[in-house]
């Protein structure tokens, strides 16, 4: 293997780095395998994040800025970059810092994140990634700002969120390798918020003593998730299997649409024995107290969401319906999930019997 792009005696010296991404929470999973083996590599290398715009502004539990707060191999994180205002300031932060090397890994608008680290650091060493063939032409005057680069596979679109990707990056910039057995998706959990949610569970009767979790994604927009119809067929179908008849049901209910979703829900409800099970989860939690809930769970149905990716995370079965022209989008997933691709007009009561067969006859994804 030839010489990493970034020097060693850079490397040595260093005491921070500064990556830059329009990340989210899928494309986040994988890579914080190789930001972990990165801080025990250079153990006196302070990691900074910066969270791009087109993710920052997502306030929700499940945004990516509640779970870098509290990632132990981050320094910092710059979440806040939504706003013009925000950008500003931000970078005024940054700049403060002084990085002596930044690595941008944009997939997208590539030349935007040069220029920034550019602006953050004028006189750091930046790495970042180039774009090949025709569009190099184009962005020149970007690419001469990098100290280094390396080559962005597929131009940028419909990049595959896989480790490998990260594998190969992590390897050209720094020499450092991951093996695959490290690359599994985790999550550090604080045992606080296990205990947080297992106290939950149990105030609203579930011990999980021989009784299946199973936690349905749920919305007021078809194209978006199980409607409150699709969520009552789906528990009332699932009851009349032995391997469920004893379930709980967590249904996510947005705050905003909790009360109107627990009336569709009752509208559509013509027996109490199928519901006497099923809890509500309003997406207030913190993100890591959501992660622990959804962690005491034994299956997940839901639409692409982030809530997919915890769960694979979690090690926990999913069942994900996505839409054909979000297919080729859907990041690898392990062996057991399932993922089912809806009808142009969105998830729909046929998607009831894909689903069921889905689990098998035992209850297991496959």
């Amino acid at each position: 293997m030839s010489s990493p792009l970034i020097p060693g005696s850079l490397l040595q010296s260093a005491d921070k780095v500064l990556f830059l991404s329009c990340m989210d929470i899928p494309a986040y999973i994988p890579l914080q395998n190789y930001l972990r083996a990165l801080a025990e590599w250079y153990p006196h290398l302070d990691i900074h994040i910066w969270v791009g715009r087109e993710n920052s502004r997502d306030e929700s539990p499940l945004s990516l800025s509640g779970w870098l707060n509290a990632c132990s191999f981050i320094g910092k994180a710059y979440t806040r970059t939504e706003t013009a205002s925000q950008l500003k300031q931000s970078v005024t932060e940054a700049q403060g810092e002084e990085y002596p090397l930044l690595v941008s890994l944009a997939e997208t608008h590539v030349c935007q994140y040069i220029n920034l680290a550019r602006e953050i650091s004028p006189a750091g060493f930046v790495v970042g990634l180039k774009e090949q063939g025709l569009m190099s032409l184009f962005h020149r005057t970007a690419h001469k700002k990098l100290n280094a680069a390396v080559p962005l596979h597929g131009g940028g679109k419909h990049l595959p969120r896989s480790g490998e990707i990260y594998a190969d990056w992590f390897a050209c910039l720094f020499g450092l390798t991951v093996e695959e057995e490290a690359r599994s998706p985790f999550i550090d959990i604080p045992l606080s918020s296990l205990h947080q949610a297992d106290v939950l569970l149990k105030k609203w009767g579930i011990d999980r003593i021989g009784e299946q979790v199973v936690f349905i994604n749920i919305s007021n927009n078809v194209y978006r998730g199980y409607s409150p119809a699709h969520a009552v067929e789906l528990v009332r179908a699932l009851r009349e299997r032995d391997s469920y008849r004893n379930a709980w049901f967590l249904i996510n209910a947005p705050l905003e649409d909790t009360d109107w979703i627990k009336q569709k829900i009752l509208l559509h409800c013509t027996d109490s024995y199928s519901f006497e099970r099923v809890r509500f989860l309003r997406l207030t939690e913190p993100f890591f107290q959501f992660a622990a809930v959804l962690s005491l769970c034994d299956l997940l149905v839901s639409t692409a969401s982030n809530a997919v990716y915890l769960a694979d995370a979690l090690n926990i079965p999913v069942i994900m319906l996505t839409h054909k022209r979000e297919e080729k989008r859907v990041p690898l997933l392990s062996v057991r999930r399932a993922i089912l691709v809806a009808g142009k007009n969105g998830v729909n009561g046929d998607d009831l019997n894909r689903v069921m067969d889905s689990l098998g006859e035992k209850g297991a994804v496959g």
